[in-house]
């Protein structure tokens, strides 16, 4: 069962943001079967819609961590657009204290373009990138960081 946390926030007072002239969507859940965050993102975002979404997942990944369950996130940006300069600063600050030794992050991404440049933004300590969701999850359930 997927648990989802928290409704997309309400798009407000974004009309005179250039990057939300069709604004995407970013959402957030918890599987508990899997124990896996789950993140989903189209389109493109906005700089304050893309800092709202990850205080919320950093609340959740705090929240994960007092009940001492193993952080593994998978996130699917297989239909989200290329970012502006200005969101991939935001996402580059806004997870770069985020995770820790031990945490693993799979991407599902649609193709090279966007696999550089979130391996640019993110690089790959904690991360790795993939077209097919069955090896993202295997990936994450591993035992090991092999």
């Amino acid at each position: 069962m997927t648990a989802l946390l928290k409704h997309p926030r309400p798009r407000r007072d974004l009309g005179n943001d250039p990057a939300t002239l069709m604004p995407g969507a970013l959402t957030l859940s918890y599987e508990t079967e899997s124990r896996f965050i789950l993140v989903s993102g189209n389109g493109m975002w906005s700089p304050r819609q893309l800092d709202e979404h990850l205080r919320d997942f950093a609340d959740l990944v705090d929240q994960l961590r007092r009940q001492h369950i193993r952080i593994r996130v998978l996130v699917d940006l297989k239909d989200a657009a290329i970012q502006t300069p200005e969101v991939t600063r935001v996402l580059a600050h806004g997870t770069r204290d985020c995770h820790r030794d031990g945490d693993r992050v799979a991407l599902l991404v649609p193709g090279s373009l966007a696999k550089m440049q979130m391996r640019r933004i993110l690089g790959t300590r904690h991360h790795n990138y993939f077209v097919s969701e069955s090896a993202a999850r295997l990936w994450l359930s591993a035992s090991d960081w092999s």
